[in-house]
């Protein structure tokens, strides 16, 4: 993925075309000869010590390395606890017959919302950043986008400056020999930048209630394609209404992903599921599994039934060691459809996104599955973008945003393990992190890019 991602930035239209001299490309003079000398055909001067007894001028080398302090690498310890909060989660949800009633009941609604989906597909919002706030103004627009579980803001950002920060963002990586880059000043002002900012942050308080204004940005690296939404290994949530802000116990939490185009859109458009019950699934499916096989049913549509789903008990889903977002080895049937055949035939839209526009959408709403494949579509499509993810201030995101402003000041990759990111690319071998630049408080911008890095 990395080099595909590298060959997408490195492909942008360089800024400027300098025109070709008319002077050929050498120089040859029929001067005489001075006097040969022992020097070396080059000069290099150092600057004079400094008044502590070292040089202030050295030769750089492109990156260096350094073992990170306690608390700040990521690492397998974050899976874990994740694993761990998930099954008390788990539990916490069908510890009790009054939760279990209700987990049943969502999920009935949530399968029926999905057959209507089948065929009714709704047009997933789109609205220019300009009319923003006329249009959330409208008591009706935060309800169509709770139901389609996406929006589309278009032109946030100029698309000069989306391919600029995109070509900027590409020569560092390519310099660190394709790592992931976190701390690049083009990235400091994508996530600094008003426009950018205040589009989160208004869908983010129209959606869930909270003061998207007080909220944290995640800090992570250009990726190819959306990628996989937080519907996967690990997920927890609200099972009532997956747009309500919960403050987890191993991870961070928040109830919108927000994505910033940087390259223009490929042959390979990028698509999505339009129906928020995609998101209540993807949470569901763990605690359900099938009464009979699909090979009992002649057709795929009795296999499907709801009657033909049951409730696990809580031990057949918290003692398996395999738990994942997609069930667990005990109660998993991996057959046609994946992990989640009740999404197998249901419509997924396109979606072009050109640098500059923003999507946000629901963290658990799942990648769409591939009919071809039966497995979720891979979300690497060739365009490059940046993830500006707000997170709510609660009591463990600002735990998180603390040890992210220690990686910043440090120069190290982020805490992603937690976060359900990438891990911290940019990794060297045993255990080493290679370092970026530092940068220091002064590069976020203003007060409010300062207070979303957590100063």
């Amino acid at each position: 993925m990395t080099r595909r991602l590298l060959a997408t930035l490195s492909a942008l239209p360089s800024s400027s075309a300098t025109p070709p001299p008319l002077a050929p490309p050498y120089a040859h003079s029929t001067a005489p000869r001075s006097t040969p000398s022992l020097r070396p055909p080059y000069a290099h001067s150092l600057s004079p010590s400094t008044a502590g007894g070292s040089n202030t001028s050295r030769i750089n080398a492109p990156y260096r390395f350094s073992i990170p302090p306690a608390g700040v690498s990521g690492g397998t310890g974050a899976e874990v606890g994740q694993a761990e909060a998930w099954r008390a989660w788990a539990m916490g949800v069908l510890g009790s017959e009054e939760g279990r009633r209700g987990v049943e009941k969502v999920w009935e609604e949530t399968l029926e919302g999905l057959e209507r989906a089948k065929v009714d597909s709704s047009r997933i919002p789109a609205v220019s950043y300009l009319s923003l706030s006329e249009y959330l103004a409208n008591p009706t627009a935060a309800q169509a986008i709770k139901s389609t579980g996406s929006v589309v803001v278009r032109d946030v950002i100029p698309d000069g400056l989306a391919l600029a920060w995109a070509r900027d963002i590409s020569e560092a990586m390519s310099r660190r020999g394709g790592d992931a880059v976190y701390w690049h000043p083009a990235l400091l002002a994508a996530r600094s930048n008003p426009s950018l900012l205040n589009t989160s942050s208004a869908i983010l308080s129209a959606l869930s209630g909270t003061e998207g204004d007080e909220a944290y940005i995640l800090a992570e690296s250009v990726r190819e394609g959306l990628g996989n939404a937080g519907a996967g290994r690990w997920s927890t949530g609200d099972v009532r209404d997956v747009w309500a802000v919960r403050d987890e116990t191993a991870a961070v939490s928040t109830p919108l992903l927000s994505h910033l185009a940087l390259t223009p859109p490929t042959s390979s458009p990028t698509s999505i599921y339009s129906t928020i019950h995609t998101a209540a699934y993807a949470l569901l499916r763990p605690f359900f599994c099938p009464v009979r096989s699909r090979i009992s049913f002649y057709s795929s549509a009795e296999y499907l039934s709801a009657s033909n789903w049951r409730l696990a008990e809580v031990t057949e889903i918290t003692s398996s060691t395999a738990v994942s977002g997609a069930g667990t080895e005990q109660i998993t049937e991996v057959g046609e459809g994946g992990d989640r055949p009740h999404l197998l035939d249901l419509p997924v839209t396109p979606i072009s996104l050109n640098p500059g526009d923003v999507i946000l959408r629901n963290s658990l709403l799942p990648s769409p599955i591939s009919t071809s494949t039966s497995s979720p579509e891979s979300a690497e499509n060739g365009q490059a973008f940046l993830p500006l993810t707000l997170l709510p201030r609660t009591t463990n995101n600002t735990a998180h945003i603390a040890l992210q402003r220690r990686a910043y000041e440090a120069g190290l990759p982020p805490k992603l393990g937690a976060a359900g990111g990438d891990g911290g690319g940019g990794w060297g071998e045993r255990g080493a992190i290679r370092v970026e630049e530092t940068f220091g408080e002064g590069a976020l911008g203003g007060s409010r890019g300062r207070g979303v890095m957590g100063y």
